[in-house]
């Protein structure tokens, strides 16, 4: 993977684009978070041409900070890319094109200059309206060439800017106003049929490709700049590290593509390992340097005395793990303080299974990362200090129902769930508390794992190895032979 991504839709079709800069990666108009998914594939340059906005949230700012203080060099143009890099530009986000410089220097500033409605991917993000830059533009052209007056240059602007943005055609406009300027809009009409508009926003689309496959940019600095962690990065960061991409790329890594394959052929074995990845995270957090004191040799010494649950197979991939192997030694200790036995955990595993609502075959098949699931938990709720906390009835109640919400359940679906019959009603609960109790607390980042974006990978090479037989094959065997997809 050459490490470049391109955001891009109407403003250029893909075709042109993969001419002009064929050894990129190109993504669908950014949206919110996409730009943190996109650090867990290291991106070396990262250019920004159309985004998402209105329906979804567009791209923020400090995302884009975010990459550069991680060394990439981040381009933007044309539409959403040029005002962003208006914006940015201080802090070292590259601009492109004439739309990106009026932008800067304030000859444009409202952001529906660049608006456009358009189709999805399977249309080529056609644009539905005229964008009012490039009605700005072609008004000018015609101007230059004496096709139009001034006055019915400003007519035009100022009746489509007057528009609401998905209504915009300078056509439409031209034959709106012909009753007032008869000739010329006549004329005009028919210059505007031969010629088109004039489409700055995919001129600057096509410069700024240009100009990046001139250029190589790898020895980008970064950012010169502490990008603040707030509650809104944290849990932007949080989610776009544990979601997938929806789009295919030729670029991908094989362990992002294996992702997107278990997202659409088993979502419920995706959910698993976005759980793993997320209480592998929080676990993390929660090491300390008294905690890095114990010794790990007896408390093994304890848990083979005391035959309990042993984590030499299923923590494996974490105890040897360069960075986040205080998870194995924080699970050891909790192993430990709970006195957890192989009996004990089994005896959650048929709850647990019911709490994620697993067929049987996915239960039969998912035993591994179950366990490994209920042991995080343990462990979060000891060394957070939870055990000592207790849910009331009340708080259950509202966590229940925030459950059901987003698992889209239906009223009996909700009363069947919540009163089955084949799990212990005690064990149930229990499992209930501690779960809750876990996933509603804040977790303080330490600083190793602070700027971590590959958590969903080690989780989904935790996954891969409790279904192979091959213990060493990690993400590279093939998953659909794994699933029987």
């Amino acid at each position: 993977m050459s490490g470049i991504h391109v955001y891009l839709g109407p403003s250029l079709d893909r075709e042109t684009a993969k001419q002009l800069l064929p050894e990129a990666c190109y993504h669908p108009p950014v949206r919110c978070g996409d730009i943190i998914s996109l650090l867990r594939l290291s991106p070396k340059k990262i250019i920004i041409i159309d985004g998402f906005y209105e329906t979804v949230p567009t791209a923020w700012h400090k995302e884009i900070l975010l990459a550069m203080e991680f060394g990439a060099a981040v381009w933007g143009a044309a539409s959403i890319g040029a005002l962003r890099a208006a914006e940015l530009y201080p802090f070292g986000m590259r601009g492109f094109g004439q739309i990106y410089h009026e932008f800067k220097t304030g000859i444009l500033s409202d952001d529906d200059e660049v608006a456009v409605l358009h189709g999805d991917e399977h249309n080529g993000f056609l644009a539905v309206n005229d964008s009012m830059v490039n009605i700005r533009y072609t008004c000018q052209e015609a101007l230059d060439k004496k096709i139009i007056s001034r006055e019915m240059k400003e007519r035009l602007v100022a009746y489509c800017k007057g528009q609401f943005y998905p209504y915009r055609s300078l056509m439409k406009a031209a034959i709106q106003l012909v009753s007032e300027y008869p000739l010329v809009g006549d004329t005009f009409i028919a210059w505007l049929r031969e010629h088109g508009l004039v489409d700055m926003k995919r001129q600057d689309a096509i410069t700024v490709l240009r100009h990046c496959a001139a250029n190589d940019y790898s020895d980008n600095p970064k950012l010169d700049y502490k990008t603040p962690m707030t509650m809104f990065l944290r849990n932007t960061t949080y989610y776009a590290n544990l979601t997938p991409f929806k789009h295919d790329c030729d670029g991908f890594p094989p362990i992002e593509k294996q992702l997107q394959f278990l997202y659409r052929h088993s979502i419920d074995e995706y959910r698993l390992v976005g759980e793993l990845a997320h209480f592998s995270r929080c676990l993390f957090s929660l090491q300390t340097e008294a905690s890095s004191l114990i010794a790990q040799a007896p408390l093994m010494d304890y848990i083979h005395a005391q035959a309990l649950y042993s984590p030499e197979i299923d923590f494996s991939f974490y105890k040897t793990h360069p960075t986040f192997s205080a998870i194995y030694d924080l699970v050891c200790q909790s192993i430990c303080m709970y006195h957890l036995t192989d009996e004990k955990i089994d005896e959650y595993m048929p709850v647990i299974a019911h709490f994620y609502d697993l067929s049987h075959a996915l239960t039969m098949r998912n035993q591994n990362i179950l366990r490994l699931l209920l042991v995080l938990i343990f462990s979060i709720e000891l060394k957070f200090g939870l055990h000592e906390v207790h849910l009331s009835a009340k708080n259950l109640k509202e966590q229940l129902r925030s459950l059901f919400m987003r698992r889209a359940y239906t009223k009996e679906k909700r009363e069947s769930w919540s009163c089955p019959n084949h799990v212990d009603e005690k064990i149930f609960f229990d499992f209930l508390s501690r779960y809750f109790k876990v996933t509603t607390v804040y977790f303080p980042e330490s600083p190793a794992g602070y700027y971590y974006f590959k958590w969903i990978y080690d989780a989904f090479n935790l996954y891969v190895l409790s279904l192979s037989h091959d213990k060493h094959a990690l993400a590279d065997e093939p998953l659909h032979a794994l699933i029987g997809a």
